[in-house]
């Protein structure tokens, strides 16, 4: 009984905000460096909330999940100089969602409520990709517009299909030149699994063409000050409509590596692996 009433008092004692915070140290240790980052804007947005406000963990209902997306569907976006832009796109909304729905169902985990309040909450689940693969006609468009930099890491990705925070935090120790393959750690991979990436000869001369850092440790990508390059998505955007592909997103070069790699007859379970 003594256990049980220590229970239901750290269940009533146990705030939402205190929840986020084991939650993120949870996403810290057992999730990539990407997921964890998604894990603290969605942090930021579900404290942000005023359903949530001052409630403990075991004091929040379906309704104020439901009040949650309606909440999200209210924001925009806000860009930098320019106030409040675009409403949140679905997809934005339903990771919001999916990623408190991971954190309830963690509080069932650690004995903070019986359920999962958000249990039946419905993500809006309105398709708005579009596959796209980068033909060569576009290919050429976007090369000759791209800073040489830039061009390189698009010249990686579409022959690696390694995604773009991978490519942004390579460095030298991850490339074995003699063997011809790049290895992605654990501790960096999205899945929590190493990786390991064979090189075609396009992407060992992308990479010959750069020189090298005597540090194993130094970023192959990095920016003026040896840390991570931080102004690269906006100078990929710029290139991208500079060469008049609109509709096509840094993603899509590993639709396009995958595709080639199809067409080029390699066994679709290998090709699961190498992109990892």
């Amino acid at each position: 009984r003594e256990g049980r009433f220590k229970v239901f008092k750290k269940r009533a004692e146990t705030t939402f905000e205190e929840a986020v915070g084991r939650y993120l140290d949870w996403s810290k240790t057992n999730n990539s460096s990407g997921t964890y980052g998604i894990d603290k804007l969605c942090a930021k947005s579900f404290l942000e909330a005023p359903c949530f406000s001052k409630k403990t963990v075991d004091a929040i209902t379906n309704d104020d999940g439901e009040k949650y997306k309606k909440y999200l569907m209210s924001q925009t976006v806000r860009k930098r100089g320019k106030g409040y832009g675009k409403p949140l796109t679905p997809r934005t909304v339903d990771i919001r969602l999916g990623r408190l729905k991971r954190l309830f169902n963690l509080c069932v985990d650690w004995n903070l409520c019986d359920q999962n309040p958000l249990q039946k909450v419905k993500l809006l689940k309105r398709d708005n990709k579009i596959i796209r693969y980068l033909l060569p006609e576009e290919e050429i468009r976007l090369m000759k517009v791209a800073p040489e930099e830039v061009g390189r890491v698009i010249q990686l990705a579409l022959h690696t299909g390694m995604r773009r925070g991978e490519l942004l935090s390579l460095t030298w120790g991850d490339i074995d030149f003699k063997a011809g393959i790049i290895t992605i750690p654990a501790t960096r991979a999205k899945g929590k699994r190493e990786r390991y990436i064979p090189l075609t000869k396009t992407a060992l001369e992308v990479l010959q063409e750069i020189p090298p850092h005597i540090s194993k440790n130094a970023l192959v990508f990095p920016n003026g000050k040896g840390k991570q390059w931080d102004r690269f998505r906006a100078l990929w955007d710029k290139a991208r409509k500079d060469a008049g592909l609109d509709d096509f997103r840094f993603h899509d070069l590993r639709h396009s590596y995958a595709s080639r790699l199809i067409m080029s007859g390699v066994d679709l379970a290998l090709i699961k692996e190498l992109l990892g």
